[in-house]
């Protein structure tokens, strides 16, 4: 009874509450075919059990006896075959609710109208999701750009203007993947960004943005004749080194100012 306390308040939650209650009925239903099933076959072989201890042998070819003979083979027939029904009626609403229902339902009810009819349960979701991390008392503001930057804001956010990008992901990879591969087994599957703080020409410390991209092993790209077991497990079993570079600076030929490169890796920047 916890349990489905607890489910149901879920499905409350989030805003499923037509979903829980027909999901209860079901089972309700469902485990009522069952009970009673179960109490029909106890009292069936009850019964013939009652039968058999009242019944007096009869002399051969009495009528009598050939009527109840008949009666008790009806009752064993209902006994062996009642819960062989229930059975196949619970088998019947399992597939009915699990297999055929929703994707019937789906199709007929949710995908004419979807947006309509996930839209509360989208924003109970959402509004369970702030409450659950405390983002219910975050304050929201409509940022206005008036489009009057002058050299004065320029200079008070250098630190935010200095770490503009101009390296994406993509042309980094495909530049490393030129540069820093070394080996054809190595490739870069994708880089991140992320920031460190570095010494500056003036001595200060302060944060820069830089990608960040690890040489992964690419274990398919061995030559079959060394795709062994030992060599599998062994040997090649890792990727080695890593590249990082800044991504507001280039060097010369339009290519990564790195600041760690190489399969060591090499640091070229002292700062590093």
């Amino acid at each position: 009874m916890t349990f489905l306390w607890a489910e149901g308040e879920w499905f409350v939650e989030v805003g499923y509450v037509e979903m829980f209650w027909i999901r209860l009925a079901i089972q309700g239903l469902t485990g009522i075919i069952v009970v009673v099933t179960s109490l029909g076959f106890l009292g069936i072989n009850g019964a013939i059990a009652h039968r058999n201890a009242q019944s007096a042998p009869l002399l051969e070819g009495d009528r009598s006896q050939a009527v109840d003979n008949i009666g008790i083979q009806k009752l064993a027939f209902s006994k062996n075959s009642l819960p062989l029904l229930g059975v196949g009626i619970f088998v019947v609403l399992s597939l009915l609710t699990e297999l055929i229902l929703p994707p019937v339902f789906q199709r007929a009810v949710v995908q004419p109208n979807e947006l309509r009819l996930e839209q509360p349960y989208i924003q109970h979701a959402i509004a369970s999701t702030r409450q659950a991390f405390g983002l219910s008392d975050i304050e929201v503001e409509t940022f206005d750009p008036d489009n009057e930057l002058t050299i004065a804001d320029l200079n008070k956010n250098s630190q935010t203007v200095e770490n503009i990008r101009l390296w994406d992901t993509r042309p980094l990879l495909a530049t490393n993947r030129q540069l820093q591969r070394i080996r054809l087994y190595y490739e870069f599957p994708d880089a991140d960004i992320d920031r460190y703080s570095l010494p500056t020409a003036n001595g200060s410390i302060a944060s820069q943005q830089v990608l960040i991209a690890a040489r992964e092993l690419d274990y398919s790209a061995v030559p079959a004749a060394a795709q062994t077991w030992v060599n599998k497990h062994s040997i090649y079993t890792h990727g080695y080194g890593f590249t990082l570079s800044p991504v507001n600076t280039a060097r010369e030929g339009d290519l990564p100012n790195y600041l760690v490169q190489g399969i060591e890796p090499v640091t070229i920047d002292p700062r590093i």
